[in-house]
């Protein structure tokens, strides 16, 4: 009996595999550059927690990944080694809701199991790519738009065009406002910002927003 509910779980998984694997043939087949054309309708953190069993020596973890939903599918945004991706905040932060991307995809949809396809490569409607902002340990000046904003693990992080930075206090630059500015800053809003410090999507550092200027 219990050979055959495993023959059972196994087919039922193969057949919604292969659908969803046709499916997605099919919508990529349609796109001349092999990239899925959709337009971003919403966007999520997902933090997930695992207990783990103390019993066992099993200690507890957190999995942390992006969703962005679109008029086509719902993608996840994931660092990924394979691909080399290790900034997939930055990625989530420069997608606008309501503004049409082409994305290059990896993996399976499989609303079943609640997997989903991963974000590998962003581009805009014209082919350009959306890249990751410069690193460097000196001050830096963009001019950004506000995609969103939260505050994990105690960090207020904003979320731009031009990729994730953080606000923290700092002893060198006189700020210990840090939440006042975290407020002050509106989604869809335009800035000037300077900041400090060195994006590193491998060690999860993001360059310190100093200096805030709201632009017209």
């Amino acid at each position: 009996m219990d050979r055959k509910i495993i023959c059972f779980v196994v087919a039922l998984v193969s057949m919604i595999s292969l659908s969803s694997c046709s499916e997605q043939a099919a919508s990529a087949s349609k796109e001349s550059d092999g990239l899925i054309t959709a337009k971003v309708t919403g966007k999520e953190h997902i933090v997930d927690f695992d207990e783990g069993d103390p019993e066992n020596g099993e200690e507890p973890s957190k999995h942390s990944y992006y969703l962005v939903y679109t008029d086509k599918e719902v993608f996840k945004i994931e660092d990924s080694l394979i691909f080399g991706q290790f900034h997939s905040s930055d990625v989530y932060g420069m997608l606008t809701e309501g503004e049409t991307y082409k994305f290059k995809v990896f993996g399976l949809r499989i609303p079943f199991l609640s997997t989903y396809r991963n974000i590998v490569g962003v581009y805009t409607t014209d082919n350009t790519a959306l890249k990751a902002p410069r690193s460097g340990n000196q001050k830096n000046t963009f001019i950004v738009k506000v995609t969103g904003k939260e505050r994990v693990d105690g960090q207020y992080l904003i979320y731009t065009n031009e990729g994730t930075f953080k606000i923290e206090d700092s002893l060198i630059f006189g700020r210990f406002n840090s939440s006042d500015v975290y407020g002050m800053m509106q989604k869809g809003k335009y800035y000037r910002i300077k900041t400090f410090g060195i994006r590193s999507g491998l060690l999860s550092t993001y360059q310190n927003i100093v200096e805030v200027e709201a632009l017209e």
